[in-house]
C-alpha cells in the first residue's frame, strides 16, 4: 500500500509537470504564430502600399510585385506583370553605351557573390519612355531556392533638378565669361583713345608751354590718370569675381621700391600742404620675390585714401619686420593720417565692394569704392592681412601685412624708377609700328622718334608680312586687334622659317590695349618677345628699349623733341569738322594734319560713289563694310556729320531700310561737300 501510494503521488506531480509544460509550449507557440502573422501583415501592408517599386523575382521570370510597381510600368494587372520577361522593361542599351542584357548579367554575378548591390538604373515604360530609377536588389530564399528582392525609386524629378543646376552653373558661366569678354572688349576699346590722351599730353608737357597752357594740359593728364585708374579697378573687381587675381612673382629691391613709390606721391601731398613722412626699420633684407606692382598698388589705395581725406597735419608711412625666417620675412606697413576719419557705423563696412561711405562723402570725394577690396584680397592673396583702427575727425590708421620670400640681389633692369626727360637715351635702330589706328600709329612715331629711332608704320599684319619679305627691323611694336590679319597671326608668320620674311628672329613687342589676366602669357605663346600695355609712356617704352636694344644705346645729355606750334586760333565749335580734335590726335603737328587731311579728301569722294555703286548693284554687304570703314576714318579727321551719317546707314541695313538707306547716300554727297569747304578753310 505505501509503495502504491508513493507511486502514485510522485506520478501525478510529474504528470502534472508535464501538462503545465505542453500547456506552456502551447501558448508560447500560439504567441509566436500570432506574432508571426501581425509580422507578415505589417510587412505585406508596407509592400502593398510602399510608393517604391518592389519586385522579387528568381531566373528569368517575377513572383511577386507590388502596386507601385505596376503604377511605375503602366500595367494594370498583377498577372500580366508575372508573365512578362524582366529584359521587356529595360530599353536596349544604358546611357553608358552598355547594353542591357549585358550590364544585367554582370549585376547578377556580382549580387550572386555578394548578395547585394546598389545601382542606377533606366526602365522602360509601356508607353516606351524611358526613366531613371535608384535600385537596390538583395539575395533572398524562396520556396526553397535562390531569389532577388529589387527595390526602385524613381529619380527622375532628381535628374531633372540635376540637369536644371548644371544647365544653370553652365549659363552662369558663359554669362561671367561673356562679361570677362565684355570688359577686355571694353578695356581695349577705351585704352586705345586713352592710349592717344595721355601720350600726346605727355608730349605736350615736354614742349615749351605757357603757364596757362601747362595748367590745361596737366588737367587733361590727371583726368586721363584718373579714368586709367578706375578702368583698372573693374578689371581687377572683375578678376576677383571670376577667383583669377593672380601674382606675377619677381625678383625685386624693397629699398628700390619703396623710394621709387615715396618719389612718385611727392606732388601730390605737396599740392595739399601737408607734412608726408617715410620711415623703414634698418636691417630689414633688401632682396625678396613678390608682385611689386600689387605692392604698389596696395600702397597706392592706400596712400591716395590718406590724401584724398586729410586737409592738414601729416601723413606717416612706415615699414617694419613683423616676423623675420631665414627663407621668408612678414613685413607690416603702417599708413597713419590726421584726416576725417571715419565713423563707427562705416567702419564695419569698410571693406565692401562698392563702399565709398555716406552719400556727401561719396559726393565730395568720389572713387570708384572699389580700392580697399581689392587690398584686401591683394593681401589675402600674398598671405597677409589688412585692418584699421579710426575716429570719426580724429584720423585713421591702416596697416596690412604680407610674406615676401627672400632672394638674392640679382642684375637685372629695375621696371618700377622714375625716369628723368634729361636722360633719356638714343637708340640708332630700326622699329616697325603695326597698328590700325591712325592716333595710336601718330603717338607711338613721336614717341618712338624721342629715342632717334627710324620708324615704318603699317596697318595690318598682312602689310608688316610683306615689308618684312623685303627688309627687316630691329624692333616691331605689333598691334593685336587688327583687319586683315591681326597680331597674332603675324607673328606666327613672322616666326615660321618656311614664311617669306627675311629676319624671323625680329624683336616683337606686344602693343595693345587688352589688360586682362593671361593678356601677356597669350601673346608669349605666339612667340612675341615682351609685352607693353596701353596707354603707353616714354618710360615704359624706354624700358623695352633697353632691354631689347642693349647694343644700339648711348646716353645723350638732352632729349630732343618735335616743338609743337599753333599758328592760329582754333575753334573748338565746329560739327561739320573739328580742328581741335585732329589737331589733339596729331600732337599738333600741322604739317601732318595738312597732309592726312588732303589725302582723306581726296580718297572720300570715292569712296562715297562706291557705297552708292553697291547700294545699285543691291551689294549690302559691300555697303556696310564701306560706311563701317567711312565712319572711322572720318571721326579719324575730325568729321563728325560725315561720321554720323556712315552709321546711320550701318543701323539701316541691319533693318533692311532700302529708302532710309537711299536718302542717307544722298545726304553723304551733300555732307561731302560741306566738309570738303571746312577743311579747306581750316587747313590752308
Amino acid at each position: 500500500i505505501f509503495i502504491y501510494l508513493f507511486i502514485s503521488i510522485f506520478g501525478s506531480r510529474v504528470f502534472n509537470h508535464n501538462m503545465c509544460e505542453n500547456l506552456s509550449l502551447r501558448y508560447s507557440a500560439v504567441i509566436r504564430e500570432s506574432e508571426l502573422r501581425e509580422s507578415e501583415e505589417k510587412y505585406r501592408l508596407l509592400y502593398e502600399k510602399s510608393e517604391d517599386p518592389m519586385m522579387l523575382f528568381s531566373g528569368s521570370r517575377f513572383e511577386m510585385v507590388n502596386k507601385a510597381a505596376l503604377r511605375a510600368f503602366g500595367i494594370e494587372k498583377e498577372e500580366d506583370f508575372l508573365k512578362t520577361q524582366p529584359f521587356n522593361f529595360s530599353p536596349r542599351y544604358q546611357p553608358d553605351g552598355e547594353s542591357s542584357i549585358k550590364k544585367a548579367t554582370r549585376i547578377m554575378t556580382i549580387i550572386a557573390k555578394e548578395g547585394y548591390y546598389r545601382f542606377e538604373w533606366i526602365y522602360k515604360h509601356t508607353d516606351g519612355t524611358t526613366h531613371p530609377a535608384d535600385v537596390t536588389m538583395t539575395a533572398i530564399p524562396s520556396k526553397g531556392k535562390r531569389a532577388v528582392f529589387c527595390v526602385m525609386k524613381d529619380v527622375s524629378e532628381n535628374k531633372k533638378i540635376e540637369q536644371e543646376l548644371i544647365l544653370a552653373q553652365k549659363k552662369a558661366e558663359e554669362a561671367n565669361q561673356s562679361k570677362s569678354d565684355f570688359l577686355a572688349n571694353m578695356s581695349h576699346e577705351i585704352r586705345t583713345p586713352m592710349n592717344g590722351v595721355i601720350g600726346a599730353t605727355e608730349l605736350l608737357l615736354h614742349d615749351e608751354l605757357n603757364e596757362k597752357q601747362k595748367n590745361h594740359a596737366l588737367l587733361i593728364k590727371n583726368n586721363a590718370d584718373s579714368m586709367i585708374k578706375i578702368i583698372n579697378d573693374i578689371l581687377d573687381f572683375s578678376k576677383i569675381e571670376a577667383g583669377k587675381l593672380e601674382l606675377y612673382i619677381k625678383e625685386f629691391n624693397l629699398y628700390d621700391l619703396l623710394k621709387d613709390f615715396i618719389s612718385s606721391m611727392a606732388n601730390r601731398v605737396n599740392e595739399k600742404n601737408i607734412d608726408f613722412k617715410f620711415s623703414i626699420n634698418r636691417g630689414i633684407h633688401h632682396w625678396y620675390k613678390g608682385d611689386t606692382g600689387r605692392i604698389r598698388q596696395i600702397l597706392t589705395n592706400l596712400i591716395d585714401n590718406a590724401i584724398k581725406f586729410t586737409h592738414k597735419g601729416r601723413i606717416i608711412l612706415s615699414c617694419k619686420v613683423a616676423k623675420d625666417a631665414s627663407k621668408y620675412s612678414i613685413l607690416k606697413f603702417d599708413i597713419k593720417d590726421t584726416g576725417v576719419g571715419i565713423s563707427k557705423n562705416q567702419q564695419e563696412k569698410i571693406f565692401r565692394r562698392f563702399n565709398q561711405g555716406d552719400k556727401s562723402t561719396t559726393k565730395k570725394y568720389g572713387g570708384t569704392g572699389l580700392g580697399l577690396s581689392i587690398c584686401q584680397q591683394l593681401t589675402e592673396l600674398m598671405d597677409g592681412e589688412i585692418s584699421f583702427q579710426s575716429e570719426a575727425g580724429k584720423g585713421t590708421h591702416f596697416w596690412f601685412t604680407i610674406k615676401l620670400e627672400k632672394s638674392r640681389p640679382v642684375d637685372t633692369l629695375k621696371e618700377d624708377y622714375q625716369l628723368d626727360i634729361s636722360s633719356f637715351e638714343n637708340f640708332n635702330a630700326t622699329a616697325l609700328i603695326v597698328d590700325d589706328n591712325i592716333t595710336n600709329q601718330m603717338v607711338a612715331k613721336e614717341m618712338l622718334k624721342v629715342f632717334n629711332l627710324s620708324i615704318e608704320v603699317v596697318e595690318d599684319g598682312l602689310k608688316a608680312i610683306e615689308l618684312l619679305g623685303k627688309k627687316s627691323f630691329d624692333i616691331i611694336f605689333m598691334d593685336i586687334h587688327m583687319p586683315v590679319m591681326d597680331g597674332f597671326q603675324a607673328t606666327s608668320t613672322i616666326r615660321n622659317p618656311e614664311s617669306s620674311v627675311i629676319n624671323h628672329n625680329s624683336v616683337i613687342v606686344a602693343m595693345t590695349a587688352s589688360a586682362m589676366q593671361g593678356d601677356k602669357e597669350k601673346c608669349l605663346s605666339f612667340g612675341m618677345n615682351d609685352y607693353i600695355s596701353k596707354p603707353i609712356d616714354l618710360n615704359s617704352l624706354q624700358i623695352i628699349l633697353q632691354k631689347w636694344l642693349p647694343k644700339h644705346t648711348h646716353l645723350t645729355s638732352k632729349t630732343k623733341i618735335k616743338k609743337i606750334t599753333q599758328s592760329r586760333k582754333i575753334d573748338t565749335i565746329n560739327p561739320i569738322f573739328d580742328y581741335q580734335a585732329i589737331f589733339n590726335r596729331l600732337s599738333g603737328d600741322q604739317e601732318l594734319i595738312k597732309k592726312i587731311t588732303k589725302r582723306f579728301i581726296a580718297s572720300i569722294k570715292k569712296h562715297i560713289d562706291t557705297i552708292q555703286k553697291s547700294f545699285i548693284d543691291n551689294d549690302l554687304d559691300a555697303v556696310k563694310n564701306m560706311a563701317h570703314k567711312l565712319k572711322g576714318s572720318a571721326s579719324t579727321i575730325g568729321c563728325q556729320r560725315l561720321s554720323n551719317i556712315a552709321y546711320q546707314i550701318e543701323i539701316a541695313i541691319k533693318k533692311y531700310e532700302l529708302d532710309e538707306i537711299k536718302d542717307l547716300i544722298e545726304q553723304l554727297h551733300v555732307c561731302y561737300s560741306t566738309s570738303k569747304r571746312a577743311i579747306d578753310v581750316k587747313i590752308k
